[in-house]
């Protein structure tokens, strides 16, 4: 299931984005620190030279939570949205990319916990 929410333009981040990107690799549950474990994952970007669209290709071990966020090399975030794994194969697409400015592009990858678990250049 990808649950893409609408671009976010502005330069500042997202309060619950710094939320979770300051999250030191665990949560708190009723009081108590339980321990992440983060499943390993396979990323492909196509094409790593856009124009109007980039598909994500992750292959995961197992069900889990991520955040996607893709951005311009300055650091302003075009894109971010929760994405749910299944076991296997999961592909999404971003589109209408075309209205985005010649350059460099970053699209990361983050668990639920704000692990970093994959950052791909990108360029157009």
């Amino acid at each position: 299931m990808n649950t893409e929410t609408d671009t976010y333009t502005g330069e500042e981040q997202p309060a619950f984005l710094l939320n979770v990107l300051n999250a030191v690799g665990a949560i708190r549950e009723q009081g108590e620190e339980k321990k992440i474990t983060l499943a390993s994952l396979a990323v492909q970007l196509k094409p790593r030279e856009f124009s109007h669209q980039i598909t994500v290709e992750v292959l995961s071990e197992t069900d889990q939570e991520l955040i996607v966020k893709f951005r311009m090399a300055n650091g302003k975030i075009l894109r971010l949205f929760g994405w749910t794994l299944i076991a296997g194969s999961n592909v999404t697409t971003l589109q209408q990319l075309e209205r985005y400015p010649q350059g460099n592009y970053l699209l990361e990858i983050f668990s639920i916990e704000g692990q970093l678990l994959f950052s791909g250049n990108l360029s157009k």
